[in-house]
């Protein structure tokens, strides 16, 4: 806009001028525009209309990030080529629109708009659903809003609190902050911030991989009777769960094209990124698949009442547990029941019942038959055997 008048602001580098006839509010609108000098070059960069909501404050931080980056001789530090950058890399039809604030863009916007469907493109099926999951529970109600470039460790903060409150596990919150730094490196990479990710200046709980509680056949008895009462699609996820060693997740992505109730197996999709397995069905799977009403191949197993899919084990398992008294008086999170105790305990039940370890690991789909020794001191005779042989 020619012959404009420049009003400078608090912030050094910081101008912005004014439009002579449209208004924001009761004010005219203003242009903000920054510039600093590097390597003798004076750079000046339009950032745009306080309606399309550009700050001063949001200006000073990004030019405080271009100032930072320019004496450290390295990343970019022109908007223009940051934009550009991200346009080319961009391979969805999900592109940014021309009312993106001028490389403006809350956290929401951007996972919705350019992250969510690259990764519908790039990553498995499995790993994608966890990340709508962890943004649509988690993320997107604290900071789906918020400016990726006025994100700060402290808003992390209040994620990680309320899945504390909540009574997650710290593995569970370990994976959510997973989701938010794997987010923000790619917005990094394409050009919409600077800094390093917000999630390294956050401590997160510290998680302990020895959670080995297993229910008795007494215990997982009176579990399935309450659940039975309070949810029947619970009831029969847990079911699954239980008699094979299914994760929440897989059980989430099982199709009707996985099951197979004639030869009575079940093929589990890319497990954990590890390739598929096919495992067999206990009978009482069997049962509860054959009086199930089959649908499309490709249709999901379990869905909800309105027909999207899980991200989560519904409340009713919590309920359910506390019901069963299974964890009365147990403080150690390590002892306490949760869905994924189902799984320990097929494996429990397994070792218990005379399998052999490398049998378990395949089941469950253990990266390594390490992870599935854990179990081994539940077999049964063990121990006397060896020393019997001994004294042999």
């Amino acid at each position: 806009m020619a012959g404009q008048k420049w009003i400078s602001t608090r912030h050094a580098g910081v101008r912005y001028y004014q439009h002579p006839t449209r208004r924001h509010g009761y004010q005219p609108d203003k242009y903000y525009t920054i510039r600093f000098q590097t390597r003798g070059k004076r750079i000046e960069q339009g950032l745009g209309w306080q309606s399309d909501g550009a700050t001063e404050d949001q200006a000073a931080r990004i030019l405080t990030e271009l100032k930072k980056a320019a004496k450290a001789g390295k990343g970019i530090t022109r908007l223009a080529p940051k934009r550009e950058k991200a346009r080319n890399q961009s391979k969805s039809e999900h592109v940014l629109s021309e009312n993106s604030h001028q490389g403006f863009m809350s956290f929401g916007d951007y996972f919705s708009k350019v992250y969510y469907p690259m990764a519908q493109l790039s990553k498995p099926r499995t790993t994608w659903i966890k990340e709508r999951g962890h943004f649509i529970n988690w993320i997107k109600p604290v900071i789906g809003k918020r400016l990726l470039q006025e994100l700060e460790p402290h808003h992390l903060e209040r994620i990680k609190h309320k899945m504390i409150e909540a009574g997650r596990a710290p593995r569970t919150i370990q994976h959510v902050f997973a989701t938010i730094r794997i987010v923000w490196n790619t917005a990094k990479k394409d050009g919409f911030v600077i800094s390093d990710s917000p999630t390294k200046a956050v401590k997160l709980p510290r998680i302990d991989n020895l959670r080995n509680r297993y229910l008795t056949r007494k215990e997982a008895a009176v579990l399935m009777g309450n659940l039975e009462a309070l949810s029947k699609i619970t009831h029969d996820m847990a079911l699954v769960s239980l008699y094979s060693g299914l994760r929440a997740g897989e059980i989430f992505e099982l199709t009707w094209g996985c099951i197979n109730i004639k030869h009575g197996q079940i093929l589990v999709l890319n497990t954990s990124g590890r390739g598929d397995r096919r495992i067999p069905m206990a009978r009482r799977i069997q049962a509860l698949f054959k009086r199930m009403t089959p649908k499309s191949p490709k249709e999901l197993v379990f869905l909800k009442q309105n027909g999207k899919p899980y991200t989560e084990i519904p409340q009713s398992f919590r309920k359910a547990v506390a019901q069963s008294g299974l964890n009365n008086g147990v403080s150690d999170p390590r002892k306490k029941v949760v869905f994924h105790t189902l799984r320990h305990t097929c494996a429990a039940w397994l070792i218990q019942a005379g399998a052999d370890l490398y049998s378990v690991k395949e089941i469950l789909g253990h990266a390594t038959i390490a992870v599935t020794e854990r179990y081994s001191h539940l077999k049964s005779g063990n121990l006397q055997a060896a020393v019997s042989r001994i004294n042999a």
